[in-house]
């Protein structure tokens, strides 16, 4: 009788408890790149198919940009063991929460690590527009507000670097890159930032060797094989230049004539 009694009384309570939980559950998404070419952002899009068959990618438009996302999933954790693979593809992903309209109580607070990483991508994301932009000296300003907190962190050395060459700074940005290198080798993107930062230096063999790198990471990655490209003109190796010409045209076609006027003039 008493069992029965509990049950009956249990059984709603459990109901509106879960109910709730559904309700109030915070969902979250991968976003990346950011564009103002919608044929780069399918690039993009392509790409992490490619790599990743069953992340489902798609474009989404704020603005004058072109997002990249991929979701939703129903916890941070779930998210975040995604976010660290599709970093390999490109390094400015990260991980947005969705809060939807909650019914009851307010769940209390975000733990605090997880609010740092949130805080963390929320200066990622605010950097990566800086420099789109041009405005460098701010973007260096927000990754040293981020450092302070996120000594370790690879993404804001390796932007740091990437404000510095952009801004003029080879040598000084070098070291940055070889930071972010140090602490993650598996990122494309940093080993040709110092790819760039050595040809602009004259270090070219040095030069080859990391456009090399961020190539076996990324077979495809055009930049990359322009500034291999650059290198071997420098060096006044036409042969090798044409063939990184005839790889290049298949993947970025501007690239790859910028990179033939350069090898017509040796």
């Amino acid at each position: 009788m008493y069992r029965k009694i509990f049950m009956i009384v249990l059984f709603p309570l459990l109901l509106i408890l879960l109910m709730d939980e559904e309700c109030s559950a915070d969902t979250y998404t991968i976003q990346t790149g950011l564009f103002r070419k919608e044929t780069n952002a399918l690039r993009l899009v392509e790409m992490l198919k490619k790599k990743f068959p069953d992340l489902e990618p798609f474009m989404v438009r704020k603005g004058k940009f072109i997002l990249v996302k991929a979701g939703p999933f129903r916890s941070r954790k779930e998210a975040l063991a995604v976010v660290k693979a599709v970093r390999q593809v490109s390094k400015d992903a990260y991980i947005e929460k969705i809060e939807p309209p909650r019914a009851g109580k307010e769940r209390k607070g975000i733990h605090t690590a997880e609010k740092g990483e949130e805080i963390l991508d929320d200066t990622l994301l605010k950097v990566k527009k800086l420099v789109l932009k041009g405005r460098y000296n701010e973007a260096m300003e927000q990754i040293k507000k981020g450092l302070e907190k996120h000594p370790e962190n690879q993404a804001l050395h390796g932007w740091y670097g990437t404000a510095l060459l952009k801004s003029g700074d080879p040598e000084a940005a070098l070291p940055w890159f070889r930071k972010a290198i140090y602490l993650d080798k598996t990122i494309p993107d940093y080993h040709n930032g110092a790819g760039y930062c050595l040809l602009a230096t004259g270090r070219l063999f040095e030069a080859i060797s990391e456009f090399t790198l961020a190539l076996k990471l990324k077979p495809d990655y055009d930049d990359a094989l322009a500034g291999l490209g650059y290198v071997y003109v420098s060096l006044g190796k036409k042969e090798e230049a044409l063939a990184v010409y005839n790889r290049l045209k298949k993947i970025n076609q501007e690239m790859a004539d910028l990179l033939f006027r350069r090898i017509i003039l040796m």
